[in-house]
C-alpha cells in the first residue's frame, strides 16, 4: 500500500473530486456507464488535488491507475448490451486498485477518468442539481444529495479542467474493511548476501583494503591465505571464489603450480582473522608469492554488531505495529560467543538503530544449508492490528532495507601464549607489533594527522573521555622527531605505548577506572623528558573480546610542553 507519486504527462479529460470524511483504505471506484466503445479501453486513476481544490495535471497516485474495456482482460459488465438497455439498467464497474491507498480523514482526492476513444463511445452518468433523478419523474437531484465538497472538471481541449459545480459523476468510492479482532504478521527473510569483489583498487594496498592479489601462496604448502577484509565467516563455513575469467585465472589453469579448480568453487574455512582466512587447496604451491590479479569474488557474510530495519510504514489513529526479529549469532574474532545458534523475539523499533548484546549475522545461503538446515539466518515480523475498522497499519514492503553494522575489532596475540583462548591470532595475514613505524595489524585504531609545533616541546599529555566496557581495552601511543634533522622522517619512527599506570591527577588514569564502568570518564596518558620534538603523531588501538561492545571515544586533547 503506498500514498507515493509518479510524474506522468497524461493529458487531462473528465475528472471529479470528493472528500473522504473519515480515514479510509480506497480500494477502487465504480463508474456507471451509459454507453462503452468495442474497440478502445478506457482507463480511471486517483489523483492528488492542488491547493485550489482542482486534480492533479502531472500526478496520479501509484497503484490507483485501472484499464479497462476491450483487450485488457478487464472486461466492462454489460459491454454487449445495446444503448437503450443501457439507459434502463446502466451497469456499474469497479476499477479496482492494484495497491490499496490510504486517505486521511476530511481529505479532498480526485479521480480522472479517459479514453483513446472517438467521442460517444463512452458515455457515463452524472447527476446535476434540479433535474429528475435516474428512473423518476417528481424527484430532483440537489445539493444534500450531490458531493457537496467536490466538483465534476471537464477539458475540452484535453489540458486545461473547467469545473461544472452544478454537477457529479456517477460513481462509488469503496473502501477496505477491516477486523479489530486479528493481529496480521508480515513475514520478511534478510536477503542472502552476494559474492564481493577481492578488488576495488589495482594501485593501493593496505590490510583492511579490498586490494590487488589478495592470494597468499606459501611455498611448500597446501593452506591458501585469502585477503578478505570484513568477511563475516566462521571457521568451518563454506565460502566460494569464482573468476572473471579475465583479469584472473581459470579453473583450467595452473597457478603457482596449483591447478586453478582446486582454488576456485566452494572451500571450507580453516582459520580467520579480520582481514582475511585460509583454506585448504588440493596441491602444495610451488612458491612463496602473492598472486590471483584483480577478477576474484568471493561470498561473505555480513556481520551485524548493530542494526536498523527501514520500514517505511503508516499507523493511522488507533492502529500499531510491532516488530520481532529471529535472529542468528555469530562469534568475534577473540570472543567466546558460539556462532549459529537462534536469538528468538528481538524486540525492534523500526527505523531506529539497535546494538545487539552478541554479534549476529546474516548468512549466505550455503552458510545456511550448512549450519541452520536451509533455515533463514534473519527473520522479522511486522505484527499489525487496528481498532479501527475502516483503516490499518500498512508497511511498504518494496523499500524494506536492513543497515548492519559492524565493529572490525579484536584482541590479537602473536602466538596465542599470552592467554590461551582469551586472544586471537592471525591467520591471513602476518602479525605485526604495533611499535612498527608501518602499524600493526590491530584490526581497529585511530590515528592523528602529525602535528608541527612552533617551538619545541620535551613531554606530552594526552587526554580523553572514552568508555571501557567489560572485555575491552585500549592503548594509546606516540611518535616524535625533530624535524630540524632532515635526515628522520615522522613516518619511518616505531611507535612508543603510554604508560598506562603513571598520572597527575586522581581518576584519570586507565587503572583507576573500573572495567565495568559504562559511561565516559577521562582519561590521561603522558611521558615526560624527551628529546626536544616539534612534530608527534597520536595512535590509539582498541581491542575487544565482544565485538558489539568496543571502546568508545570523544573529546581527545594534547598538549605538548616543555
Amino acid at each position: 500500500m503506498t500514498t507515493s507519486l509518479n510524474l506522468t504527462q497524461q493529458a487531462n479529460p473528465t475528472a471529479q473530486t470528493f472528500v473522504v470524511d473519515e480515514a479510509s483504505v480506497l480500494t477502487g471506484i465504480g463508474i456507471f456507464f451509459a454507453e462503452v466503445s468495442s474497440t478502445y479501453p478506457i482507463t480511471l486513476e486517483l489523483r492528488p488535488t492542488t491547493e485550489g481544490g482542482i486534480p492533479s495535471t502531472k500526478k496520479y497516485i501509484a497503484g490507483t491507475r485501472v484499464i479497462a474495456g476491450p483487450g485488457t482482460g478487464n472486461t466492462i459488465s454489460g459491454a454487449t448490451k445495446s444503448p437503450s438497455t443501457f439507459y434502463s439498467s446502466p451497469p456499474e464497474h469497479k476499477f479496482t486498485f492494484e495497491q490499496p491507498v490510504y486517505v486521511p480523514a476530511n481529505t479532498l482526492v480526485s479521480f480522472v477518468i479517459y479514453t483513446s476513444a472517438p467521442s460517444n463511445e463512452y458515455k457515463i452518468y452524472t447527476a446535476k442539481s434540479l433535474e429528475f433523478k435516474f428512473g423518476k419523474t417528481n424527484s430532483y437531484h440537489t445539493a444534500a444529495a450531490s458531493t457537496e465538497r467536490g466538483a465534476f472538471y471537464a477539458s475540452t481541449n484535453g489540458t486545461a479542467w473547467q469545473p461544472d459545480l452544478t454537477k457529479d459523476m456517477t460513481y462509488k468510492a469503496y473502501r477496505a474493511q477491516f477486523s479489530t479482532t486479528d493481529v496480521a504478521n508480515a513475514i520478511i527473510l534478510g536477503n542472502n548476501p552476494g559474492p564481493k569483489n577481492l578488488t576495488e583498487n589495482t594501485v593501493m594496498d593496505g590490510l583492511g583494503r579490498y586490494s590487488f592479489d589478495p592470494l597468499v601462496f606459501t611455498a611448500g604448502d597446501a593452506t591458501l591465505k585469502v585477503r578478505h577484509p570484513a568477511h563475516g565467516l566462521q571457521v568451518g563455513d563454506k565460502v566460494t571464489l569464482t573468476s572473471d575469467g579475465t583479469n584472473s585465472f581459470d579453473s583450467g589453469d595452473t597457478i603457482n603450480g596449483v591447478l586453478g579448480s582446486s582454488i576456485l568453487g566452494e572451500r571450507t574455512v580453516t582459520a580467520v582473522d579480520p582481514f582475511g582466512y585460509t583454506f585448504e587447496m588440493d596441491d602444495t604451491a610451488d612458491s612463496s608469492i602473492r598472486a590471483g590479479g584483480t577478477g576474484l569474488s568471493a561470498t561473505e557474510n555480513i556481520q551485524i554488531n548493530e542494526m536498523k530495519f527501514v520500514l517505511p510504514h503508516e499507523t493511522p489513529a488507533r492502529t500499531n505495529i510491532a516488530v520481532k526479529a529471529d535472529l542468528t549469532t555469530s562469534k568475534s574474532f577473540a570472543g567466546s560467543e558460539t556462532a549459529y545458534n537462534t536469538t528468538s523475539d528481538v524486540r525492534i523499533l523500526p527505523n531506529q538503530v539497535a546494538r545487539l548484546t552478541n554479534p549476529h549475522v546474516i548468512a549466505t545461503s550455503a552458510n545456511e544449508a550448512l549450519r541452520l538446515s536451509g533455515n533463514p539466518s534473519s527473520k522479522f515480523t511486522v505484527s499489525m492490528w487496528t481498532d479501527n475498522k475502516n483503516v490499518a497499519p500498512h508497511i511498504n514492503f518494496g523499500e524494506t532495507t536492513i543497515e548492519a553494522y559492524h565493529y572490525l575489532i579484536d584482541f590479537q596475540d602473536s602466538d596465542n601464549t599470552l592467554l590461551g583462548s582469551a586472544r586471537n591470532t592471525m591467520a591471513a595475514v602476518d602479525f605485526v607489533s604495533e611499535t612498527s613505524a608501518d602499524g600493526g595489524t590491530t584490526a581497529a585504531k585511530h590515528l592523528t594527522v602529525p602535528y608541527q609545533l612552533e617551538n619545541s616541546s620535551t613531554s606530552l599529555r594526552v587526554l580523553l573521555d572514552a568508555i571501557r566496557p567489560v572485555d575491552a581495552e585500549f592503548s594509546v601511543w606516540y611518535r616524535c622527531i625533530n624535524s630540524a634533522d632532515e635526515t628522520i622522517k615522522i613516518d619511518n619512527q616505531s611507535w612508543t605505548e603510554f604508560s598506562k599506570t603513571s598520572k597527575l591527577s586522581t581518576n584519570k588514569t586507565y587503572s583507576e577506572i573500573g572495567a565495568e564502568d559504562h559511561t565516559f570518564r577521562e582519561y590521561e596518558f603522558n611521558v615526560f623528558d624527551l628529546d626536544a620534538f616539534d612534530q608527534y603523531q597520536i595512535k590509539i588501538t582498541m581491542n575487544s573480546r565482544r565485538s558489539s561492545f568496543p571502546p568508545m571515544f570523544r573529546n581527545l586533547r594534547i598538549i605538548a610542553t616543555s
